[in-house]
């Protein structure tokens, strides 16, 4: 390599300020192909704090080329509950799913509270609750699914305040109000969602 690894992180956490995502993802790429697997390993909190700061799809992929480089057998980002789920095979692809539309929603329909998310979300509620009626493991689905959405309320914050802090007006304080009023509008959906539906509620499990 021609920089330091330090350099190449500095240029890539750059890139993601500028809102640059492609380059900076090929960047880190191309520095976990290149770079000595002694090196990956010395700065290995940097590099998963850098990694965290991608959407879903992307950090997936960088998780996985990382964690190959460093010779681990999956990304270190999994979450340790989920590796209690091998036998609910039904939860594991509900679980992926989730991350897929989620990621759908934020490429494509992020900030469309009333029509796009209101619509998955409540497809998703739905889902969820015949998951949890089937499930072995209620407890283990429940979490399962609290997970995903905080996931995706981390990014909705993000998302917003990188691009409200993108624009020459801004300041970090309007970013913070406009960033919190989105994943505001977001964690509302699923109790306008539970009132329209709580009529419907027959059984006790199904709060």
């Amino acid at each position: 390599m021609n920089k330091p690894i330090e350099a190449v992180l500095a240029e890539a956490e750059e890139l993601i300020s500028q809102q640059q995502i492609n380059k900076a993802f090929d960047k880190l790429i191309s520095l976990f192909q290149q770079c000595s697997q002694v090196d990956l390993k010395r700065l290995q909190d940097p590099i998963t704090e850098i990694i965290g700061r991608f959407l879903p799809k992307k950090r997936r992929k960088l998780d996985q080329v990382f964690c190959n480089r460093l010779g681990h057998g999956e990304p270190h980002g999994l979450p340790a509950s989920a590796s209690g789920l091998d036998n609910q095979p039904d939860l594991q692809d509900f679980i992926i799913s989730l991350s897929d539309r989620f990621d759908e929603l934020s490429e494509w329909h992020i900030f469309q509270w009333s029509t796009y998310y209101k619509d998955e979300l409540r497809a998703i509620t739905a889902e969820t609750v015949e998951l949890l009626r089937s499930s072995s493991n209620a407890d283990a689905a429940f979490e399962q699914v609290a997970i995903a959405i905080q996931s995706h309320s981390v990014e909705i914050f993000t998302k917003g305040f990188s691009f409200v802090m993108s624009q020459s007006w801004a300041t970090r304080e309007s970013a913070v109000v406009k960033s919190l009023g989105g994943l505001r509008s977001f964690l509302e959906l699923p109790v306008e969602i539970y009132a329209d539906e709580s009529s419907r509620i027959t059984e006790p499990k199904d709060c």
